[in-house]
């Protein structure tokens, strides 16, 4: 942790056009089948900052209002490179986006791997992987991670784990850390 530093709340034109689009290819690609509206509301992000984001993390959100704080914490708490990420609130009829909001101000000023989030909302409920392939089109990161608004992340290790994995195997698609466990008894 380092001293406290201010954050920005901005307006990305180009991300709304860069949904929209998906969005109509979406369409195309499935012979006309509509996904719900999805409006980018803001980012928020740590002003000056100079760094690239190793990960994005994708989020859709469906009223986890009384969890996504804790969720939120333990997950950026735990960042060792520096990170984005991307929250779509599905249709929320909760207090999930301002909680995820007050909680993301509060945490940002004290971890500096937490770079930027992005805040979409969408109008009805896309599918969950719709709504990570949309956040990820926000994203230039080199490692793109889908993660579940209901997960308490506790492992430490993960991300750099998998950073490594991918520089040791070239044709490495994807790692998967649900329902991981131990191979020996602890």
């Amino acid at each position: 942790m380092r001293e406290a530093s201010e954050i920005n709340m901005v307006i990305r034109g180009e991300f709304q056009d860069l949904i929209n689009r998906y969005l109509s290819k979406f369409q195309i690609r499935s012979n006309g089948f509509k996904v719900p509206e999805v409006q980018y509301e803001f980012t928020v992000e740590r002003a000056n900052s100079q760094s690239e984001s190793d990960f994005f993390i994708g989020i859709p959100v469906k009223n986890q209002e009384h969890i996504i704080s804790q969720v939120l914490k333990q997950l950026i708490t735990r960042l060792t490179s520096p990170t984005e990420i991307g929250l779509l609130f599905d249709n929320c009829t909760d207090q999930s986006f301002t909680r995820a909001f007050n909680s993301i101000v509060g945490e940002m000023e004290k971890y500096e791997n937490l770079l930027k989030v992005h805040f979409l909302r969408s109008s009805d409920e896309p599918f969950e992987s719709t709504c990570e392939n949309l956040l990820f089109e926000l994203s230039d990161a080199s490692y793109l991670v889908s993660f579940q608004a209901d997960l308490f992340y506790l492992d430490e290790t993960f991300f750099e784990r998998s950073k490594k994995a991918f520089s040791k195997v070239e044709n490495l698609l994807g790692i998967s850390g649900r329902a991981t466990v131990p191979l020996m008894p602890m």
